[in-house]
């Protein structure tokens, strides 16, 4: 395949992105499920006094893309999950509905703006370490129910026209 001019620094600076997210989520007691482009999915056990590291976390890679040439979406969802007993917690499979469904949820947090999208689980258990929220109700592709869900983002809840968010590559693969 043909690679542009630039590619190498832009390669450079997801590789740095990631490496410095890997260590903002195991500072916070998380794991990276798996890595997906420029993006990654991380998972926290439900154990006694998880709920602080995981908004610990949000902030903190929060502050990271400020350094960063590029911006992101954090989609946050709290449900059960498989993880097959033949796996490590560094190489979990993680399995089961909600693993599904927090990918649709990205296609919401697209078509809505939102730079955060928080599940109506994640914001009852979240939501009084989070900054004010604005609550919204829709559709999650492909599973034919209207959720509510909240984000933290200005314009969330408008369809996205705005060509500097972040890119939807819910198509990608």
């Amino acid at each position: 395949f043909l690679v542009k001019n630039g590619t190498e620094s832009y390669q450079a600076r997801v590789d740095h992105w990631l490496a410095s997210a890997q260590r903002i989520v195991d500072r916070h007691f998380g794991s990276i499920h798996q890595y997906l482009g420029d993006g990654f999915f991380a998972w926290w056990p439900d154990t006694v006094g998880i709920q602080p590291e995981v908004v610990k976390a949000l902030h903190a890679l929060r502050a990271e893309e400020r350094k960063c040439p590029f911006s992101f979406r954090l989609i946050l969802h709290f449900d059960e999950v498989l993880v097959p007993q033949h796996t490590s917690k560094r190489k979990a499979g993680l399995c089961g509905e909600a693993v599904h469904y927090i990918f649709r949820l990205e296609k919401v947090a697209s078509r809505l703006a939102c730079r955060d999208l928080y599940s109506e689980e994640a914001a009852d258990l979240l939501g009084c370490l989070l900054p004010a929220m604005t609550r919204m109700e829709c559709e999650v592709p492909d599973f034919g129910t209207k959720s509510v869900f909240t984000s933290t983002s200005q314009n969330a809840g408008s369809p996205s026209d705005d060509p500097g968010a972040p890119p939807d590559r819910s198509g990608e693969s």
